[in-house]
């Protein structure tokens, strides 16, 4: 069911569904195939998590979204624990606009 503030700006909506109906469906398809690989002894658990270390720690592209997503989700929390911070580094940056 849509909210207000969806139906308000449906193609942002149908942008936003449409993005995470991709997400999904590429999620799946990678868990597929990878118990798939798993089950058919083509590699293990363990080397699959080696590799996903490796990939996330070692191939920039990957390494720079993870740190992105780390310290914004580090930010959120600050904010949401001190809002009144969030309202000065709102209005210091409005400032200087």
């Amino acid at each position: 069911m849509l909210t207000s503030d969806q139906m308000s700006n449906l193609e942002a909506t149908e942008r936003e569904v449409n993005d995470r109906e991709f997400l999904i469906k590429t999620a799946i398809d990678i868990q597929a195939a990878l118990q798939l690989l798993i089950s058919k002894g083509i590699i293990s658990k363990e080397e699959l998590d080696q590799q996903r270390n490796i990939v996330s720690t070692k191939i920039p592209k990957y390494r720079d979204a993870l740190t992105y997503i780390n310290q914004t989700k580090q930010e959120i929390a600050y904010y949401k624990a001190d809002p009144q911070a969030m309202l000065r580094t709102m209005f210091n940056a409005k400032l200087k606009k």
